[in-house]
């Protein structure tokens, strides 16, 4: 049985790649939510930059220029640059704008808060 996306939906399968490009993080002194495009897999990440068949990608998503979809072990954090399931940045949700205003019209850009 192949996993679904919690955020955008979409089964988790190689060349299918999330929808949802920036990353909500909570500012914990400001108490405001900042927005950061999240990072696509790229094949400088692997030696001689190309993706082996069997990498150990939780989203399976494969193929460079893609968003890894939520949860993956492997997507990294675009405010501090770790592995995003144990950074520490306070993650709040994932978005398909940059703005809260636009969010606030259209609570359809907001996927989820985590």
């Amino acid at each position: 049985m192949v996993a679904t996306c919690p955020d955008c939906g979409k089964k988790m399968l190689p060349g299918n790649g999330c929808e949802f490009p920036y990353l909500i993080i909570g500012n914990k002194k400001t108490k405001k939510a900042e927005f950061y495009r999240r990072k696509p897999l790229r094949k400088n990440e692997f030696p001689n930059g190309k993706i082996p068949k069997k990498w150990g990608c939780d989203c399976g998503i494969g193929l460079p220029g893609l968003l890894h979809h939520s949860g993956c072990d492997l997507e990294r954090c675009p405010k501090c640059g770790g592995q995003l399931l144990s950074c520490g940045c306070n993650v709040i949700g994932v978005s398909k704008v940059a703005s809260v205003e636009k969010i606030n019209k259209n609570p359809k850009g907001l996927a989820r808060k985590w």
